[in-house]
């Protein structure tokens, strides 16, 4: 079934069963919008940082921008100590246990990376994020065998923070190397 379409008659009235817009949409390349998207390199760290006030500011004070989160605080880019961080994608699930030292780079201590089967991906939610805890517990389990009964009793007593991404489906090569799919 083809999505339809709201287009605008002459008379002004909306047609919402329409099969096309009644002005079809030439691709980016014909109508010079990819010129207009292009930016020197040397502009996009400003570029970045105009967006992240802009986000900041609407997460603070929008109400109707975003979807409900649990979300207490945005990230600064200085946060240290044991972090378990989740990245589900549309194909890919991976689960880390990283130590970072503010701004100082990170060690990854512990992690996993699995291909989300497609019974999941159709089938109840239920199911898909019993499947995600069930990884989350591999690899926390793996990295609690690693570290001193100190640290085993401090993550037990005190739970990890989390840092949740939802991603575009790519392939990682290594760690910090990955290709988009398309």
């Amino acid at each position: 079934m083809a999505p339809s379409a709201i287009s605008t008659s002459t008379s002004g009235t909306k047609n919402t069963n329409a099969a096309k817009p009644t002005t079809p949409i030439p691709p980016l390349e014909e109508a010079g919008l990819l010129s207009k998207l292009e930016a020197p390199l040397a502009d996009v760290p400003g570029i970045a940082r105009a967006f992240e006030v802009i986000y900041h500011n609407l997460a603070l004070t929008a109400s109707d921008q975003f979807l409900p989160t649990p979300i207490r605080a945005l990230p600064t880019g200085e946060e240290k100590g044991r972090f378990l961080v989740l990245d589900l994608g549309g194909t890919n699930l991976r689960v880390a246990v990283v130590w970072l030292y503010g701004g100082d780079g990170l060690r990854v201590c512990a992690q996993g990376s699995w291909g989300i089967p497609e019974h999941l991906k159709s089938g109840a939610a239920e199911v898909l994020f019993r499947w995600v805890v069930d990884r989350i517990g591999d690899v926390v389990g793996e990295y609690l065998g690693d570290v001193g009964s100190e640290e085993r009793e401090r993550i037990l007593s005190e739970g990890m923070e989390l840092g949740v991404t939802f991603s575009f489906p790519m392939e990682y090569v290594l760690l910090f190397l990955f290709s988009v799919l398309f």
